[in-house]
């Protein structure tokens, strides 16, 4: 999961994005559905590459899921919290 905190935070900085990363809840498998880790970025950066990030996300990382996306405008600037889970096995 460490590796996958790196990649998120590389990828944001491919888009000139400030991020934090944290990791929430586990669920164990159960009954042959998926485990899953819950996980939180918070962005800040220009709106084009907030959406652009979220939408590679969900496009290259097939065992994350995004449950839901805020985004706020702060003057000129943009921050974001993106809310998801990692599925595991």
């Amino acid at each position: 999961m460490l590796a996958l905190r790196k990649e998120l935070q590389t990828r944001a900085a491919g888009y000139q994005l400030t991020s934090a990363f944290s990791f929430g809840a586990k669920t164990a498998p159960a009954a042959g559905a998926p485990g899953s880790v819950g996980f939180t970025i918070t962005l800040s950066g220009a709106f084009t590459d907030i959406i652009s990030f979220v939408g590679e996300l969900e496009r290259t990382i097939p065992l994350i899921g995004v449950d839901g996306v805020e985004v706020n405008k702060q003057g000129n600037a943009f921050s974001a919290r993106i809310e998801g889970k990692l599925f595991t096995r």
